[in-house]
């Protein structure tokens, strides 16, 4: 309990209450005043600052943490986002920073998945309209759907670098240059 003029004042706040000016509350100005318990909801018309936590009531382990240039956000104790000004840029926005089982997903105003990280298979996939469209696995990426470019200079494709395979069930082509048919492995050469 605060002493106030030798009279004790309950710091268990209930209905309304309105301060002017500033309020702080520390040990050495009181001797007891750790806390303010405010039952209810309450309103901060300014700045609030606190010294490193802001926890869920009745769930200490779900938190914002604050520290110097880092906010880390958890949930069940789990860190979920650590977002850091490390000194140099780039500055990392970290998921799962500690390496748990964290999926990712990015969704679109409709809902459906745009972007999803799986934690267990170690791949990402990249959706339209949440259908696959490409997948990373051990052996690189694999596509769903066709692959198609453009060029506004020549109007052809460009140049496509491999290290492996390309693997298709259909054809491969550069529109007004050649067909590559993969059923029968041979080139034919259109207009050339």
């Amino acid at each position: 309990m605060a002493l106030q003029k030798s009279k004790q004042l309950n710091p268990r706040l209930t209905g309304s209450f309105s301060l002017s000016g500033s309020f702080i509350g520390d040990s050495e100005s009181t001797g007891s005043f750790g806390s303010l318990v405010i039952d209810g909801n309450a309103t901060v018309d300014g700045d609030l600052s606190v010294s490193q936590y802001i926890k869920h009531k009745g769930d200490t382990n779900t938190f914002i943490n604050f520290t110097d240039n880092r906010i880390r956000l958890n949930a069940g104790g789990i860190n979920f986002l650590s977002l850091e000004d490390d000194g140099s840029a780039p500055y990392p926005a970290t998921i799962n920073n500690g390496g748990n089982r964290i999926n990712f997903r990015v969704l679109d105003r409709n809902s459906e998945l745009l972007l999803k990280t799986d934690s267990e298979a170690f791949n990402v996939g990249l959706y339209y309209a949440g259908n696959k469209k490409l997948e990373t696995n051990a052996d690189g990426i694999e596509v769903f759907g066709s692959v198609s470019g453009s060029s506004t200079s020549t109007g052809s494709f460009g140049h496509i670098v491999t290290v492996g395979d390309i693997n298709s069930s259909g054809r491969i082509f550069e529109q007004g240059s050649s067909v590559i048919d993969h059923a029968t492995a041979m080139a034919i050469v259109i207009g050339g």
